[in-house]
């Protein structure tokens, strides 16, 4: 093992994109912008629906309806299914009835633009249809191909190594830290993770774990983790299974809780 700081990369699966929504009602224009997190793991999970929160338009309250892999419901399939429901409609009066001029956008990151898939939709909801959107949004795969510009690159996780440790544990400890490449990361976005960090018993199956989570954003300067992981006393005890035949094997698992990006 060398002195100084070792550096392991992998990637955590966190892609992003933005759809938006602009209503026109008969009393105003509203737009609604929906931030989808995780997305590439949305679609290859069991998770066939998804909504956004309710949120107001001309006086309404509205909710998006997103099927990742398409309705099922509709029989479609490798596409994406969007819709845009009327909600809390029991405060309506008897009869009632709302005129929408509705149109869905999806944001190109590399063009840096909106763009619409379908015509301006014009709609009548009742008692009796609350739901209206379009069966087949946007193909799947071009959706999912990050080189078409709709999904954020995965994010760089980095695992820094410290042999002969660092701060308090220089020269008595291993020192392990997680941290998030800027370089990766979209400008603007802080990406609050949960983590754990974990050293292999290779030979009992004790394993040393530790688990953190941290907010990292562009303005932190500093990795998250412990100084004092794994004593290194402990770590060369032959009776120990940690280091064996000069190998340490160090997993680290990485999960998105949140995301906040700034705008401008």
């Amino acid at each position: 093992m060398a002195t100084g700081a070792v550096l392991l990369k992998e990637a955590l699966g966190i892609s992003h994109a933005y759809l938006s929504l602009t209503i026109y009602s008969s009393r105003k224009k509203c737009n609604y912008l929906f931030k989808i997190e995780s997305f590439s793991l949305l679609s290859k999970s069991s998770v066939e629906e998804f909504c956004s929160d309710d949120f107001e338009a001309g006086d309404y309250k509205w909710q998006l309806h997103v099927y990742p892999t398409g309705d099922k419901s509709r029989n479609v399939k490798d596409n994406i299914s969007i819709y845009l429901e009327l909600v809390d409609t029991e405060s309506l009066p008897t009869g009632w009835e709302v005129n929408v001029i509705s149109n869905f956008f999806i944001f190109n990151h590399l063009q840096n633009k909106y763009f619409s898939n379908a015509d301006v939709v014009q709609t009548r909801y009742h008692s009796m249809k609350t739901i209206f959107g379009i069966d087949n949004f946007i193909n799947l795969s071009t959706f999912s191909d990050h080189g078409n510009g709709y999904l954020f690159n995965d994010t760089c996780v980095i695992i820094w190594l410290y042999p002969n440790g660092r701060v308090d544990g220089k020269g008595n400890s291993i020192s392990i830290f997680l941290d998030v490449s800027r370089s990766s990361t979209p400008q603007g976005t802080k990406l609050f993770v949960k983590y754990l960090l974990r050293v292999k018993d290779q030979k009992n199956g004790k394993h040393i774990e530790k688990k953190g989570d941290y907010l990292y954003s562009p303005s932190n300067d500093y990795a998250s983790g412990w100084s004092n992981f794994l004593s290194l006393a402990k770590l060369k005890d032959t009776e120990e299974g940690y280091l064996v035949d000069d190998t340490l094997i160090i997993e680290a698992e990485a999960t998105l809780l949140g995301l906040v990006l700034t705008e401008s």
